[in-house]
This record gives structure tokens, sequence and C-alpha cells, in this order.
């Protein structure tokens, strides 16, 4: 999480086994003005805002192609931007749903359908985040789940700590 550990301090953490419709209740009961906020499923910051037109502000176009797995240039996009790993990737003309493999460079990489296998991973390299709750256990203690979608379910998994130089690469 990119929060810090300052902002969640009087954050009570998990909610266990309550659904969300009890945690509504609970809410309308202590008076709370998000009890009856619609979810969220964008970017909370960017509003009722086209996202397109929200990120042109302050990222430039950077046009590329969309390929397929087997190499052919299927369609063209305005910024590898606009693109994330897993989302539906809107190419028209075709019979079949693409989905985002990988961006590299100016390229976005898709494959054809929810399921396909290039669209699995063994690992997930995250950068940047905030341990919340004091210093972060030693990882080869316990058992760790996890996931990369919020609706996904929970699997196991390892995780490997890895030190980065002061000049941001990776050892």
């Amino acid at each position: 999480s990119g929060v810090g550990e300052q902002a969640l301090r009087r954050v009570l953490l998990p909610l266990g086994s309550l659904h969300k419709h009890h945690v509504r209740e609970l809410a309308a009961s202590a008076a709370l003005s998000t009890a009856a906020k619609p979810d969220s499923v964008g970017l909370c910051f960017v509003g009722k805002r086209n996202f397109g037109q929200f990120i042109d502000q302050f990222v430039s176009a950077s046009p590329g192609h969309i390929v397929d797995l087997h190499g052919n240039q299927i369609a063209t996009h305005n910024g590898t931007h606009f693109f994330t790993i897993g989302q539906r990737a809107k190419v028209g003309g075709l019979q079949e749903k693409m989905f985002v493999v990988d961006k590299s460079g100016r390229e976005v990489l898709v494959a054809p359908g929810t399921h396909h296998p290039a669209l699995y991973r063994t690992h997930v390299t995250c950068q940047n985040f905030s341990w919340v709750g004091g210093a972060a256990p030693p990882c080869a203690q316990g058992r760790w789940w996890g996931r990369t979608r919020h609706r996904q379910p929970l699997l196991p998994c390892r995780v490997q700590w890895q030190e980065v130089e002061e000049g941001g690469g990776e050892e």
C-alpha cells in the first residue's frame, strides 16, 4: 500500500467475518457519511471523470501497437499507460475478447479469453510499498496468502525480500 502507517493508525482491521451489508449498517448507526456511498470500482481520486481525459492532463500520448501472442499487430493505442495487465483490451473487429498480458516499450501484448495460460503468473514483484503495523515479519515464518485482484480468491504464496540499492536498482 502507498498509504503510510500514520494515516492508518486508528483503523481497525480486519473486518473478519463481517459481510459488507453489515459493515454498512454499522457505519449508518455511527452516522458515518460513507455508509450509503456507492462502491468504488475505479480510481477514487479521479471522481466521475473520463479516465482517459484525466490521465491525458499528466502523461503525454505515446502511440504504439497492440500485439497478439504470435507477434501480429492487431491494433494501435495512444499509450501503454492506458492499460493494466489483466484488463480487457478493447480491440474492435475480433471475435474473441482480448486481455492484456504484458507491456513493453510501446507494445501491449494481448491474449484471447480470460483463462489463457499467458495471463497467469508464478511471481509478482512489488515495489515502493508501506508495511503497516510495525516491522515486517521475517518471510520464512508464518503462512502467507495473497491475491492480485480484489475479487480473486486468496492463494498460498511465498514472500521474498530483495534489497534495493540507493541508486534504485535491485541487487
